[in-house]
């Protein structure tokens, strides 16, 4: 688990200490396993910036938003970012199967990337102004949920294309033992949490289950829809969508995690 653990954790990230050259294709697709611990690490780095800027440093909110956005993107390298804007303009440019798979290898930005890179950026600072306080937890699931996703897409879905790429090592290679470990592991981490914010939270009693459930349920929806998407138009899905999924769901999920906790605390 330990090395499974550092695969994606190289992988998903920017932190260099394993070379993937060292390992075989089934260490790779193995490594999906640990997706939801490699989120619980983000979601922590999300929490701990956030913080620290607000109360430490006595940055204003939005300034602080700002920050935790850019270190998320320093993290990950701006990976999912990619994908976002790679899926936004092949997706969305209306054009047959093989110029949507061509558009989508394409390293240039188009109108599509572009306003899907700005919406989903505003929104996420936007919505972080307003996570602040009581919700501020829910920085700590989203991470564990989208990679979650990630792995329950890759299992559910085929490759569009088998050819080599990001998403190539994982897509349609993974076995019911590799899900269900990821499942469970983030089964737990939503445990923990739950049980750990009603200790020490003093948000009314079911808000913090009803967070997690609401989370949970966006995050799905959100990931399995574009995927089906993808499905519809290019015969399966790419790392690309993969990279777009984690994006729109996260951000899906901070938008009702705000809307709820609103209505709930209000």
């Amino acid at each position: 688990m330990v090395r499974s653990f550092f695969i994606a954790l190289q992988f998903l990230t920017r932190v260099q200490i394993v070379s993937l050259d060292e390992f075989s294709q089934q260490d790779f697709s193995a490594s999906t396993r640990a997706y939801p611990l490699v989120g619980l690490v983000m979601g922590t780095v999300n929490v701990v910036v956030f913080w620290v800027a607000l109360v430490w440093l006595k940055v204003p909110v939005f300034p602080a938003a700002v920050l935790t956005t850019a270190a998320n993107i320093g993290l990950t390298g701006g990976l999912h970012l990619d994908g976002l804007m790679d899926t936004a303009d092949s997706l969305f440019s209306w054009r047959s199967r093989e110029k949507m798979l061509e558009i989508m290898k394409d390293s240039r930005i188009g109108a599509n990337a572009a306003t899907a890179l700005v919406t989903v950026l505003l929104l996420r600072v936007s919505l972080l102004t307003n996570l602040w306080g009581v919700l501020l937890p829910c920085l700590f699931l989203l991470p564990v949920l989208s990679r979650t996703a990630v792995v329950c897409l890759a299992y559910a879905f085929p490759h569009a294309t088998r050819q080599p790429g990001l998403g190539s090592g994982v897509i349609g290679r993974l076995s019911r033992k590799h899900l269900l470990a990821a499942l469970a592991q983030a089964l737990l981490c939503v445990g923990v949490w739950i049980v750990a914010l009603r200790l020490l939270s003093s948000a009314p009693s079911g808000f913090w289950g009803a967070q997690a459930l609401v989370l949970i349920s966006v995050t799905g929806v959100v990931s399995g829809l574009l995927a089906r998407t993808a499905q519809g138009r290019l015969g399966g899905i790419t790392g690309d969508v993969l990279g777009a999924a984690v994006e729109l769901s996260e951000t899906a999920a901070l938008l009702a995690a705000v809307v709820v906790g609103g209505v709930w605390l209000s």
